[in-house]
C-alpha cells in the first residue's frame, strides 16, 4: 500500500513516499536497516509467537524506543506532529483502559467475598453434619463426580486417582488479588496417599491480562509407596553373580500431574533441543485450569449431569453449523456440474436430438452411420 502527501518543502519537491509493502520474498523489518527476516525460518503452524521468535533470534535484541524514532524522523514534520499527537491519545486511552480493568477486578473481588456464605453452605451440605436416617451422611463422592461429568476432566482421571478423590471435600476458585490471574484449592480429608490437606494451584497472567506468564503447583507429599504419579520398575544392573536389581520410578498418567505444572523458564531453553512444544503445553495446562474454574462455580449442575448436557448440546450444535456448511459446499459443487453439462447443448443448439440434430431432433446420415459403426 503506498501513500503519498506533498512534503512541507516548496511547491517543486517530490513527495514523500510511505512504502509499507514488503519484499516479495521477505519480510522487512522496520528501521533494522538491511535486515530482513528469511521467511524459509518461519513457524509453519502459523503462530505468530513462534514467528515473532524466530525474527528477534535472527536480528537480535531491537530497542523499540529507538526504532520508532528513527521511523518518525523520516516523516515530514508535520506528520511527525499528527503521530505524535496520536501517541498520545493512544497512551490516554490505555490508561482508562487500565483504570477500568482494575474497576472491574475490584467488583470481580468484590462479589467473590459475596458469594463466599453461599460456597461455605455448600461445602456444609456436601459433607453433612451428621448421617441421616438412611446411615448417608452429605454427598458421597460429591466432587468425583463433578470432575468425571466434565470429558475433558474425565480423561485425566485414572481408577487410581479415583481412589484418592473420594477423599476430595472441596474445591474453591479466587481471583489472585496483588496479581492479575486466578487460583484453585483441592481440599482433603486424611487420606492412604499423601499427608496436604489442600493442594494448590496458581495461573499468573501478564499486565494486561493476556498472556500467561507464570504457573505455580504445588508440592504433593506421597505417603512411602502411594505415589500415583509414577510405577516402580525394577531393572538389573550388572552382569552374573555381580548382577544388582534396581529400583527406578517411571511417570505415568495422572489427574495429580495437574498440580505439577511445566516450567515455563526451563522448557523455554529446551523447546529447540528437545523439539518441545511449550506453547501447547501451557495452553493445554490453562485449559484444565479454567475448567476446574468452570465446574467450581457451577458445581452440582456438573455432578447432576446437567451441565454436561448443555457442553454436549453446545458440540452438536457446532457440528450442525458444520454439516450445513458442507451441505452448502455439496449444493454449490452440484450446481456447476449441472452447469457444465448444459454447456454443450446450448453451444451445439436447440432441440431435443441435441448437438447438431435437425428438426424434430433426427440425426443426420453421417451421425446415424457412427452410430451403427459403434
Amino acid at each position: 500500500m503506498n501513500i503519498q502527501e506533498q512534503s512541507s518543502g516548496s511547491a517543486g519537491a517530490a513527495p514523500f513516499q510511505f512504502n509499507f509493502a514488503p519484499p516479495s520474498n521477505a519480510v522487512a523489518v522496520v528501521g533494522a536497516e538491511d535486515k530482513v527476516f528469511d521467511p524459509k525460518y518461519a513457524d509453519t503452524r502459523g503462530d505468530s509467537q513462534e514467528l515473532l521468535k524466530s525474527i528477534q533470534a535472527q536480528l537480535g535484541p531491537v530497542d523499540k524506543e529507538k526504532l520508532t524514532q528513527d521511523f518518525l524522523a523520516k516523516l515530514p514534520q508535520s506528520v511527525q506532529d499528527r503521530v505524535k499527537r496520536l501517541q498520545t491519545l493512544q497512551k490516554e486511552n490505555t490508561e482508562l483502559l487500565r483504570k477500568r480493568d482494575e474497576e472491574i477486578k475490584q467488583i470481580v473481588l468484590r462479589y467473590e467475598k459475596l458469594q463466599e456464605p453461599q460456597f461455605a453452605e455448600r461445602k456444609k451440605v456436601v459433607l453433612g453434619d451428621e448421617p441421616a436416617a438412611d446411615g448417608i451422611k452429605g454427598v458421597p463422592e460429591f466432587w468425583l463426580n463433578a470432575l468425571k461429568n466434565h470429558p475433558e476432566m474425565a480423561e485425566t482421571i485414572t481408577d487410581a486417582d479415583e481412589e484418592a478423590l473420594k477423599f476430595l471435600q472441596d474445591v474453591s476458585t479466587h481471583t489472585l488479588a496483588d496479581k492479575n490471574g486466578f487460583g484453585l484449592s483441592f481440599f482433603f480429608a486424611e487420606n492412604p496417599f499423601f499427608t496436604n490437606e489442600v493442594l494448590t494451584k496458581e495461573y499468573i497472567m501478564d499486565e494486561n491480562d493476556d498472556d500467561l506468564e507464570n504457573v505455580v503447583g504445588c508440592d504433593i507429599k506421597w505417603k512411602e509407596g502411594k505415589n500415583l504419579t509414577v510405577k516402580v520398575v525394577k531393572k538389573k544392573k550388572g552382569k552374573g553373580a555381580k548382577a544388582k536389581v534396581v529400583k527406578k520410578e517411571e511417570p505415568i498418567d495422572s489427574f495429580f500431574r495437574f498440580f505439577s505444572p511445566p516450567n515455563l523458564a526451563e522448557l523455554a531453553g529446551e523447546e529447540d533441543e528437545d523439539d518441545i512444544d511449550v506453547h501447547a503445553l501451557v495452553e493445554a495446562d490453562y485449559e484444565l485450569g479454567s475448567i476446574v474454574r468452570q465446574i467450581v462455580l457451577s458445581a452440582v449442575d456438573w455432578f447432576t449431569g446437567a451441565a454436561t448436557l448443555d457442553l454436549l448440546g453446545d458440540d452438536d450444535e457446532d457440528d450442525d453449523e458444520d454439516d450445513e456448511d458442507d451441505e452448502d459446499e455439496e449444493e454449490d459443487e452440484d450446481e456447476d456440474e449441472e452447469s457444465e453439462e448444459e454447456e454443450p447443448l446450448k453451444k451445439g443448439g436447440k432441440g431435443k436430438g441435441g448437438a447438431g440434430a435437425g428438426k424434430g431432433g433426427k440425426q443426420n446420415p453421417q451421425q446415424q452411420e457412427e452410430c451403427k459403426q459403434q
